[in-house]
């Protein structure tokens, strides 16, 4: 039976779960069950021993360090998230992007888009996030989000991803780097074949990345962008983004077959 937790270990928990995006992602990630972990934060129990080498691993502390007196302890990780939080953000700020700062062709790609693929951690799901190029600083740049809800769910807790990154083209080839910059934990890179269509619809490609839970494995996975326009509207852009099933009629049928073309 687990032996009742210190208030300093609990409030040292909650520290740590506030540099993050939920509880829920943080459950989910670390394959806890969120009453449990309930528990843990509110000080009524404490971990066993194999859950707390789960926590400290995932949070990137010391067994010894989270046991701290809390203000120790918030005095220790006021540094450490901050240190770790700047270098993946720094990682797409630094990219020397100048070879193609003033590329017409980059340029033709600005705009909205629906970004769909597979999810790794919800079996037979689609991923509907979407995403903006835009031109800042003489760079192309991106901004993206994923609203993990079940279409059919649309109400309750969900996660909530947000990315950004940058857009290159090199070599006939559509190449976009980022990271998640809630929680800071992953680099994923796309690379998408260009068009010449005019009008501008889908680009098609595969993402390199790495699942959100707790294994951590690398992935390839089909991708493919859907252009919506330069000024959709955005509040009905946002009600879309979803996780959709794969015989989902609301997935266009060119999509669900290039996402479907090979397995996971």
């Amino acid at each position: 039976m687990a032996q009742p937790a210190s208030d300093d270990f609990s409030k040292n928990l909650r520290l740590l779960c506030s540099y993050c995006h939920s509880v829920s992602e943080v459950c989910r990630q670390l394959d806890i069950n969120r009453q449990q972990f309930a528990r843990y934060l509110s000080g009524e129990s404490r971990p066993a021993s194999r859950n707390i080498r789960k926590i400290c691993d995932y949070f990137g502390v010391e067994e010894t360090e989270i046991y701290l007196p809390h203000r120790k302890f918030s005095e220790l990780i006021v540094v450490k998230p901050t240190k770790d939080m700047k270098s993946s953000v720094n990682i797409i700020d630094e990219l020397d992007l100048s070879i193609q700062a003033a590329s017409s062709f980059a340029r033709k790609y600005l705009g909205y888009y629906y970004r769909y693929l597979r999810s790794i951690e919800y079996r037979d799901t689609i991923i509907k996030a979407a995403v903006r190029l835009y031109e800042e600083d003489g760079k192309i740049k991106s901004k993206a989000i994923e609203l993990l809800r079940h279409r059919e769910q649309p109400k309750g807790t969900y996660d909530r991803f947000k990315y950004r990154g940058v857009f290159l083209s090199m070599a006939d080839r559509l190449f976009l780097v980022e990271t998640d910059y809630i929680l800071k934990n992953a680099i994923t890179e796309t690379v998408l074949f260009p068009t010449h269509k005019n009008p501008l619809t889908f680009l098609f490609g595969k993402a390199l990345g790495v699942s959100s839970g707790p294994p951590r494995e690398p992935y390839v996975t089909p991708i493919v962008y859907e252009y919506v326009g330069l000024k959709p509207d955005l509040r009905a852009l946002l009600a879309d983004l979803a996780l959709y099933p794969e015989d989902s009629e609301n997935i266009d049928v060119k999509v669900r077959d290039y996402l479907l073309s090979e397995e996971l």
